[in-house]
């Protein structure tokens, strides 16, 4: 697919698409008839006896929107379209997980076709944190982070709120986990997800409460990804003299140059030099690392 040319493009295109519709419909069906039989929605098994043909899934979902976004245009809303059917909270709960996490892979590259969906998009993600739908944590967490980016002119303040408090149930877990443990890394996508509703949508929630909440679990250190955007953020507010940030009468300036340091000493935790070199000169002007 990777290496097509724009020759007979228009028929690959629907091929591929109805291709994964099929797979998609063919997935969901297996998943609602297995538990239609069991007599549950409950999830009872270890694990997806799914998971490779969900993942092969995504990946071919992830390739073909990589490789033909342009082309693509014509058919997402109907993909789009026929995932939603399944966000619904009535469905197995594997197969919301499912498409929670399709979504995930088409919203950041077609964000302007996601309104349509846009409620079931978010309900779903809380209704799985909500519910503790096994493996849906690292999903559900993405899809509040990526709605909150994405789904900007759609967000209302309840279910900013609403948000807002999943993220930080999901991102207070990091005190009683192990430092090991798989789910500290799924806390610092919470942590990074929380701080993107700062940052869009703070209109709609208790702004200075929230960004203090968020800034007392900084640094993250055990998502790479998550780390260099939450830090980003946190760079872009110390150089705008954000007044929810630094609090009154700089109350929190104490905790701001504590975590910068640790940031700063880890250069790995920020994206680009830019950011470096801001919070490097935000620690000379503050006594310097020592």
């Amino acid at each position: 697919m990777q290496t097509s040319g724009s020759f007979h493009k228009i028929k690959l295109l629907s091929v591929i698409v109805d291709g994964i519709d099929q797979a998609l419909k063919k997935i969901m069906e297996i998943e609602i008839k297995r538990v239609r039989e069991a007599g549950t929605s409950k999830e009872e098994g270890d694990f997806l006896p799914t998971q490779e043909t969900i993942e092969d899934a995504g990946c071919l979902i992830a390739t073909a929107t990589e490789t033909f976004k342009d082309g693509l245009l014509m058919y997402i809303d109907r993909l789009m379209n026929n995932v939603a059917l399944f966000l619904e909270t009535n469905m197995p709960d594997r197969v919301i997980v499912f498409a929670i996490s399709i979504f995930n892979i088409l919203v950041p590259q077609f964000p302007e076709n996601l309104p349509p969906n846009h409620n079931k998009y978010i309900v779903a993600a809380c209704h799985a944190l909500k519910h503790n739908i096994p493996h849906s944590q690292p999903h559900a967490i993405r899809a509040i982070g990526i709605w909150a980016e994405f789904g900007q002119d759609q967000c209302s303040p309840h279910l900013a709120k609403v948000s807002v408090s999943k993220l930080y149930n999901e991102a207070r877990k990091r005190f009683t986990i192990s430092g090991q443990s798989g789910d500290v890394a799924a806390c610092d996508t919470a942590v990074e997800a929380l701080g993107r509703i700062c940052e869009f949508h703070r209109d709609k929630i208790e702004g200075s409460k929230v960004v203090q909440l968020w800034l007392e679990f900084l640094p993250l250190k055990h998502d790479i990804d998550a780390a260099r955007s939450a830090h980003g953020l946190l760079s872009r507010l110390i150089r705008r003299s954000d007044s929810d940030l630094f609090g009154n009468a700089n109350d929190n300036l104490h905790k701001i140059i504590s975590v910068v340091k640790e940031i700063v000493s880890e250069p790995d935790l920020l994206r680009d030099q830019e950011a470096i070199d801001q919070l490097t000169e935000f620690i000379n002007q503050h006594g310097g690392m020592e």
